[in-house]
């Protein structure tokens, strides 16, 4: 009988026009939701896998929510999150998380496993080759404080490694430093 003009309903005014978020999956954003309406600060302990957290922290940094990112970097910080040394420099370097970084290629440097084919899909073979050559030189630099190896061994260091974070792709080693 009576036709009734509609007029320009915005995005999420009824249910019929919802807001969409495109490109969003929906289980990463319930996660967010969890963490975003748990109840008084400090935000209470929370049983999320590591995949959920890491779906908090994306979205809490594609959005900017500056205080959900720092509590899912604190969450995946934990040893109990089982990130490998790997999984964390991806992630580093997807999310901006500085702090990871040099200690996670810290890890992979020393590591007394050889670097495989897993680590080339989840570091980039940019990354792999890079932690590759500083593995390389830190077996074969000249040290005052190693024994002198023989000449069929290659120089193992008996002192601790360290990346220098002011000499980015240098490798220091006690008094030595090893660039890349």
């Amino acid at each position: 009988m009576f036709s009734v003009a509609k007029a320009n309903i915005m995005e999420g005014e009824v249910l019929e026009n919802p807001i969409r978020l495109d490109g969003i999956e929906v289980d990463d954003f319930r996660q967010l939701l969890r963490v975003m309406y748990c109840t008084g600060p400090p935000l209470p302990p929370m049983i999320l896998t590591t995949p959920q957290w890491i779906a908090v922290l994306n979205l809490a940094t594609m959005w900017q929510f500056d205080k959900y990112r720092v509590h899912a970097i604190t969450r995946l910080s934990a040893p109990s999150a089982g990130l490998t040394s790997g999984e964390r420099v991806q992630l580093s370097l997807k999310y901006r998380i500085k702090s990871w970084l040099v200690p996670a290629l810290n890890e992979l440097a020393q590591r007394a496993e050889p670097m495989g084919l897993d680590d080339c899909k989840t570091l980039g073979l940019e990354y792999l080759l890079k932690i590759c050559r500083v593995r390389e030189r830190y077996t074969h630099v000249h040290c005052h404080k190693c024994p002198t190896a023989t000449s069929d061994q290659p120089r193992r260091h008996t002192h601790s490694l360290k990346v220098h974070r002011r000499h980015r792709g240098s490798v220091r080693r006690g008094n030595c430093w090893i660039v890349s």
